[in-house]
């Protein structure tokens, strides 16, 4: 449930992030793809090991984690 609730903040944050403008009335926002594989993790009460890739096209990005119960690593960025 919390890596769920997890990957929905993520993605709703990302979704922010990715509106700006130039101050100057046009309408330029850059187009980008996100996608997660697996979308959902049934995880059970006594927890487990369980991975999500997230790729993001063509845009570079990082994530990082301050919480003990989560692991954050980067695998095959170019």
């Amino acid at each position: 449930m919390r890596i769920s609730n997890l990957l929905l903040l993520f993605f709703m944050f990302l979704s922010l992030t990715a509106c700006g403008g130039n101050g100057g009335g046009e309408n330029n926002v850059a187009t980008s793809t996100l996608t997660a594989s697996p979308t959902n993790i049934d995880c059970p009460a006594s927890g487990g090991t369980f991975s999500v890739a997230v790729t993001d096209a063509p845009k570079e990005w990082r994530a990082y984690t301050e919480d003990s119960w989560i692991k954050v690593s980067s695998t095959g960025t170019t």
